[in-house]
């Protein structure tokens, strides 16, 4: 319908295709999808050459969808791609821009670049600190990733505050028996008792 409404690019055809996506992602259909954004990215750089809140999204949304896809090497060009751009359209704190960090660090962990990841990981971490300095769902998986990051790279110390944080976030903002603060237990278990390991040697 929109297609017939609106002949070659429009804005409108893009949101259209970004939105028929997301219901595609929200229904586990992550592949289905995966085109759908590409033809949306593309539209959005002929429409808006150059830096554009909607090009960014767009290549938010598809470097996420080759995370997902493990098609890592060209999620990791787009993360990149992506960063720069929030960056330069968004001075300062910004929700995209730390939300683009996390997901280069998610990226480049998956990619086995731990030291990368962290950096990625300390970026987003201290910028959602800095907008929701009560705590946040992306702060809360923030923390989570980054301290479950520093685990996999053997440095149960560097990860322990972290886990501190976040359990303590997600007892605040999550229902009892969430999946999240269960996860969070987990982890800073998995913490404590590889501290005690590595002491105790």
């Amino acid at each position: 319908m929109r297609r017939r409404l609106y002949e070659g690019d429009h804005p409108v055809v893009a949101q259209a295709l970004n939105n028929l996506a997301a219901g595609r992602m929200a229904l586990g259909r992550v592949a289905d999808a995966e085109p759908l954004i590409a033809e949306a990215l593309d539209m959005n750089r002929r429409l808006f050459p150059g830096d554009h809140p909607g090009v960014a999204h767009s290549l938010f949304t598809l470097s996420s969808v080759q995370l997902e896809l493990g098609r890592l090497a060209e999620a990791e060009s787009l993360c990149i791609e992506s960063v720069e751009m929030h960056e330069r359209l968004f001075r300062g704190d910004h929700l995209g821009v730390a939300m683009s960090h996390f997901n280069l660090a998610n990226t480049r962990q998956a990619l086995h670049k731990p030291a990368e990841a962290r950096q990625s990981y300390d970026v987003a971490v201290a910028m959602l600190r800095r907008l929701a300095p009560g705590g946040s769902a992306p702060l809360l998986r923030g923390l989570r990733r980054s301290a479950r990051a520093r685990l996999d790279d053997n440095d149960a110390v560097a990860a322990l505050p972290e886990l501190e944080e976040a359990l303590a976030m997600a007892e605040r903002i999550l229902a009892p028996g969430d999946p999240e603060l269960e996860e969070c237990r987990k982890l800073l278990a998995r913490c404590k008792q590889a501290i005690e390991t590595e002491t105790s040697k």
